[in-house]
């Protein structure tokens, strides 16, 4: 579900969960179905349905526009819903649109605008064209590249200044 209201977008959660999973992603390799993140889980699914029906009809049933503390005759209108399935828990916090979303970037309704069934066409016959459009492709290949190092207490002297062990 994207909302558009005027020039601006409300947040997309799997746009947040793209990017923490390209961070993850070498860590979820060797886990089992049920370990990995509730996205891929069985039976969340119709969970992730029904909320969003009911964020949906939430929306259509509101007055005002969906950048308010918005509030409906069914009660309040999230921007985004996250759930953890572990202690049964939602929490619905605020958050900015990614200016690099495969859904709703600029660049991938303005390319859609312009090209429509070229578009379309490049979606449907190439996995990695959303990809590749918005950039997140060499923003992976970022991901891919960073060294992360590891330091504990003995790696930082008494002057808190990092000592290089050899």
């Amino acid at each position: 579900l994207i909302i558009f209201y005027k020039n601006h977008q409300i947040f997309l959660y799997f746009i947040i969960f793209f990017i923490i999973k390209i961070i993850l992603m070498k860590s979820l390799v060797d886990k089992t179905l049920d370990q990995q993140c509730t996205v891929t889980r069985p039976g969340v699914s119709n969970i992730a349905g029904a909320l969003a029906v009911e964020l949906f009809v939430s929306y259509i049933q509101l007055k005002h526009n969906v950048l308010a503390n918005a509030k409906c005759c069914l009660g309040i209108v999230p921007h985004s819903i996250r759930g953890f399935i572990s202690d049964f828990q939602q929490i619905t916090p605020f958050t900015s649109s990614f200016f690099q979303c495969i859904a709703c970037s600029p660049i991938v309704i303005n390319d859609f605008l312009n090209k429509k069934e070229e578009f379309l066409s490049n979606v449907f016959t190439n996995p990695n064209y959303l990809e590749d459009l918005t950039g997140l492709t060499s923003l992976k290949n970022e991901f891919e590249n960073i060294q992360i190092f590891e330091m504990n207490d003995s790696d930082v002297e008494d002057s808190g200044t990092y000592s290089e062990q050899v």
